[in-house]
């Protein structure tokens, strides 16, 4: 480092006071600008990806596929590049700043590696997290826009750094999820998933006329603006699913694109309300009756 330092700086404009302040400036002025262009460049791969990502390219079969989830995936490795070339960049200027001033750097690269034993000891936590992001992102787990669930929170990825995961959940709020304290991953939106519909209908009701009447609303989906683009497969009649003390519970599934489970499911939920209505199958309702008996005269006491 010191070759190197004296070849960039081997002028007589960077001699006595005045030319370490020159230097000291240089480096630091060459550390922003450096980190700038990082800056951009994560700019022109962040736009690109998103883009992939609001205008993904279905596969034969209809499943949005490899380049939505490659485009998410670049964008989470943007960020965690844009991270690691920040570190490096403002180490390297500090460590040259420090030899511009005269400081013998030979004695702290000799003890960086007992400090970096005694650190690794007080922070294990904190290198679990940059372990863990970084192997979510490089094993193809999660990107930036997918629909994931923790043990703690549901929602959409907005960014994956080194050390933590922000997600939005579905009210708007924003959670800060450390990357080595999620025990579990579920990512809804690499290749497809499924909409489960369970609608309660009476203990006397025609199952093979709902069946009819669900699978035909179902091919009236595939039609219907609100959900033709996210309906792979017609929702369709699944069977009975259980029996409960008033009702006979049966279910529908659909297979739907990714990130689009909640909103599709309320919509087929309702375009199944309204063809059942329209076939005259009423869903059970329960009647509750309160009895008032504060009124009543007691009898005879024998």
């Amino acid at each position: 480092m010191a070759a190197v330092s004296v070849d960039w700086f081997d002028s007589d404009v960077f001699d006595g006071p005045f030319g370490t302040i020159l230097r000291v400036g240089v480096i630091i002025v060459g550390a922003i600008i450096l980190q700038a262009i990082a800056r951009i460049v994560f700019k022109i791969v962040a736009k690109r990806a998103m883009h992939r990502i609001d205008d993904p390219e279905p596969s034969d079969d209809g499943i949005v596929t490899s380049r939505r989830g490659r485009a998410r995936r670049a964008l989470a490795g943007a960020t965690l590049v844009r991270s690691a070339v920040s570190i490096a960049i403002w180490t390297l200027a500090v460590f040259l700043v420090l030899e511009a001033l005269g400081v013998n750097l030979a004695p702290i690269l000799a003890s960086a590696g007992v400090l970096g034993i005694v650190l690794g000891f007080g922070a294990q936590t904190l290198v679990a997290d940059y372990l863990a992001g970084a192997s979510m992102i490089f094993s193809n787990q999660i990107g930036v826009g997918d629909v994931v669930q923790t043990d703690v929170v549901q929602g959409v990825v907005e960014e994956v750094a080194l050390r933590t995961t922000t997600i939005r959940d579905f009210s708007g709020s924003i959670w800060y999820v450390r990357n080595g304290q999620m025990p579990y991953l579920v990512n809804q939106s690499q290749g497809s998933t499924v909409a489960v519909v369970d609608i309660p209908v009476a203990f006397d009701a025609d199952l093979d006329r709902i069946r009819d009447v669900l699978d035909a609303a179902g091919v009236e989906m595939m039609k219907d603006s609100e959900l033709a683009e996210a309906l792979l497969q017609p929702p369709s009649f699944s069977g009975v699913q259980d029996l409960t003390g008033n009702a006979v519970l049966v279910r529908a599934v659909a297979t739907i694109r990714p990130a689009t489970q909640l909103a599709t499911t309320r919509i087929i939920r309702m375009r199944f309300k309204e063809a059942l209505d329209a076939a005259g199958i009423t869903i059970p309702w329960q009647r509750i009756e309160i009895e008032d008996v504060t009124e009543r005269t007691p009898g005879p006491v024998s």
